[in-house]
């Protein structure tokens, strides 16, 4: 079974703001951003963001051209990983075994065990 968890950066984000999507500090444009040897590099957008143009994997400066009153906050990739550690660990609760898929996913392994679950709709849901 693969997890995959595509806004794990901005859920861990709004998880320490205190704040549910589209409310708060979440609910104007906001970027996480990693340095990079070319400059500030957006790693993660929220919906205001992606609506305004900004995008994962754009340069800071092209995304601030298209929407200037763009808030941006430090990406954590190491406690994303963390984070998602944690999480295949706990994972393992629905097989023998589950690893990392990093920067946001958790393999699980279910070969045999949806049995126990009642089939594989009900370990799936």
């Amino acid at each position: 079974m693969a997890i995959w968890c595509p806004t794990l950066a901005l859920d861990r984000w709004r998880q320490a703001e205190h704040c549910s999507p589209g409310e708060g500090a979440d609910a104007a444009p906001l970027v996480l951003t990693a340095d990079t040897a070319h400059g500030p590099r957006i790693t993660a957008a929220n919906a205001a963001a992606l609506a305004e143009g900004a995008a994962p994997g754009m340069m800071l400066a092209d995304a601030r051209t298209l929407c200037p009153r763009l808030a941006l906050r430090a990406a954590d990739p190491a406690g994303d990983l963390a984070f998602l550690e944690r999480f295949a660990l706990w994972a393992q609760r629905w097989g023998p075994w589950s690893a990392l898929d990093a920067p946001d996913g958790v393999l699980v392994d279910v070969s045999a065990v949806a049995h126990l679950f009642g089939g594989e709709g009900a370990l799936l849901a």
